[in-house]
């Protein structure tokens, strides 16, 4: 395909970002994204009042959200938040792997093996 073919990416969200990304790294340059709103980030976003900041939407910053991560780094974002992580635990508060693929797993939670 052309590389001065015109594109447009419709959303400033992490998809439109990321298609950007990608278009880039492939040697597109001749690309704009459109966003409705007065800044990027899509459900990215947590705006900062009276000293905190408030999540809005998907915790996108996590670092375990690999993809989104690329595109920060990409974009020159940097987290002046806390850093968050994401694990869950069991009634009695212990970390667990609920996707692991362990016996023990696929029995408890048999919806597993159509993932598998």
């Amino acid at each position: 395909m052309d590389k001065n073919i015109r594109i447009c990416i419709i959303g400033g969200g992490p998809a439109g970002l990321s298609a950007g990304m990608y278009l880039e790294k492939k040697g597109y340059e001749n690309y704009v994204i459109y966003e409705r709103n007065d800044r990027v980030g899509g459900k990215c976003w947590s705006p900062y009042y009276n000293g905190r900041r408030y999540e809005m939407g998907a915790i996108m910053g996590v670092p375990s959200y690999y993809a989104v991560e690329d595109v920060e780094k990409f974009c020159g974002i940097t987290h002046d938040g806390p850093k968050l992580n994401r694990n869950y635990k069991d009634g009695n508060g212990n970390v667990i792997e609920p996707f692991a693929r362990t016996l023990g797993n696929i029995i408890k939670n048999p919806w597993l093996l159509k993932m598998l």
